[in-house]
């Protein structure tokens, strides 16, 4: 099994520190090397109030016009820590969380001996990942932001899957994390571990490949579609989402737009309900559109069509303007604000809230009375989020008569991320 093309890199390459820095308190410093095989292995060491942890990352240099590989590292008793190589072409990254948070990455210059850029960012572990934007020398965005979230999965997966859906992924392209320990002369023997760990297991591998043919299966599927019923079948809950799909391609035709590739497949964790992964696919168009998938118990995927298309009950800013009469359900970023006027002028009755919605300026203030169970529920989510913006789907009613410009009530809380992990109908 190659791991890497050895006229990428120079084998003659020593270990040397290629990129340093601090932020948020951590301070972390990562070198690069080849090893007598070729196989670039990139290690990373950080430090964070007295505790150290160190992790290693093998695999090839980019090739076939890729532009970044990255890895998140998650060692014990330490936070997450984002690992970026780019392109020499790459010389902005910025990392999107799932808060809407960004995070610029300091990249290190070309390294020569490796034609790569090194750059890395400590993380929260509860404000997760969601893309990596990437600019050149036009400042043209490569990577787009996605309404994004955590995933989770229902069991866990085998490390083989991992290994093998990233060189399935990367075309030849290998890398994975193992705990490097204290000296880096344990690199080789890491190394090792790292190969005995892709073959060992034929049943794990077995079954990645199956899964990555459903899953490309799923996505060809839903893309190509050019009818709703030709997309039902490979959505979530189809029985609550059809009539929303019916109404939403009323008013955006449905246009396909073939898959071309998968670009990235990747699990994370939010808990033990469901089988989750999000996967950034590359259509026919060139676009790239970032989709949530779900396994099955029976081993079929689908695609979660809300999150896809964006889905709203009506255009945020209408809302905002017109403030109809009625319940809604939007998918908002919510943050704790103090804005107490007009009929919610009384702070110690209400709870404020500010809520922006996607793609949209409009803002308004959400108010739900401090002694409902809602509002423990809220202050419980944003004490244990440490009060940054959260991604909600929320309920929202604008009483009869309210004089205040922006108010609007908050009903409830139906999903603390703006994907439903269970069908809220109860439905398939």
């Amino acid at each position: 099994m190659n791991y890497v093309r050895l006229d990428e890199l120079d084998l003659a390459a020593q270990p040397r520190t290629v990129s340093e820095g601090g932020a948020d308190g951590v301070h972390w410093s990562i070198r690069a090397q080849c090893d007598r095989a070729g196989v670039l292995c990139t290690m990373v060491t950080y430090t964070c109030e007295g505790a150290s942890a160190t992790f290693s990352v093998l695999g090839a240099s980019l090739h076939n016009g890729q532009l970044l590989s990255l890895w998140v590292g998650r060692e014990r008793d330490a936070r997450p820590f984002l690992l970026l190589r780019t392109a020499p072409s790459v010389t902005h990254a910025t990392a999107v969380l799932a808060s809407g948070d960004r995070h610029k990455v300091t990249l290190s210059p070309v390294i020569e001996d490796f034609r790569l850029r090194f750059g890395g960012v400590p993380l929260r572990e509860d404000d997760p990942l969601v893309s990596v934007e990437l600019t050149g020398p036009e400042d043209a965005p490569q990577i787009e932001d996605s309404w994004g979230g955590q995933v989770a999965r229902r069991t866990p997966v085998p490390w083989g899957w991992f290994l093998l859906l990233g060189l399935l992924l990367a075309g030849g392209a290998f890398w994975s994390t193992w705990q490097v320990g204290e000296s880096e002369q344990k690199v080789e023997a890491t190394r090792e571990v790292a190969l005995a760990e892709v073959t060992k297991d034929e049943e794990a591998t077995r079954q990645a490949e199956q899964l990555l043919v459903r899953v490309e299966t799923a996505i060809r599927s839903y893309f190509g579609a050019k009818t709703i019923d030709e997309m039902v079948p490979w959505v979530r809950h189809p029985q609550r989402v059809r009539p929303l799909m019916e109404a939403w391609y009323r008013d955006h035709p449905l246009t396909p737009d073939p898959f071309r590739r998968l670009a990235e497949f990747l699990p994370q964790n939010f808990g033990e309900t469901g089988s989750f992964w999000t996967a950034r696919v590359q259509l026919a168009s060139g676009r790239f559109h970032a989709v949530y998938l779900e396994e099955l118990p029976d081993g079929s995927v689908k695609i979660d069509w809300a999150t896809s298309v964006g889905y709203q009950p009506m255009a945020w800013d209408d809302y905002a303007a017109r403030r109809p009469a009625g319940d809604f359900d939007f998918r908002v970023t919510a943050q704790p604000d103090n804005l107490f006027s007009h009929e919610f002028a009384d702070s110690e009755r209400w709870l404020c809230f500010r809520l922006t919605a996607p793609n949209s300026e409009e803002f308004l203030y959400g108010y739900v009375e401090r002694d409902r169970p809602l509002a423990q529920l809220l202050e419980r989510h944003f004490r244990q989020n440490g009060g940054r913006p959260a991604q909600l789907i929320l309920r929202l009613n604008t009483p009869s008569g309210l004089n205040s410009p922006r108010g609007v009530r908050i009903e409830d809380l139906l999903s603390i991320r703006w994907i439903y992990v269970v069908d809220p109908d109860g439905g398939a």
